[in-house]
């Protein structure tokens, strides 16, 4: 995202730096997701992991194929 320093935005207007954190916000939902947001819910992700107690392999498994479909 763009960046402007803290002594530019002490010059800038109220509008101005609205204007300006819109346009922050804006860049910030235009970079491309890697994971899907419904993964931040942990109960609806579509992900099991399984971490034995005992310690050795941890196995993820996709449980809907749908989620990585373009």
């Amino acid at each position: 995202p763009s960046q402007i320093s803290n002594e530019e935005l002490g010059k800038m207007s109220i509008e101005e730096v609205n204007a300006y954190r819109a346009k922050i916000d804006a860049e910030i939902a235009a970079i491309p997701k890697l994971v899907p947001a419904s993964w931040g819910d942990i109960k609806a992700a579509p992900v099991q992991l399984t971490v034995p107690e005992s310690g050795g392999n941890v196995t993820i498994e996709i449980t809907d194929s749908k989620t990585f479909q373009q």
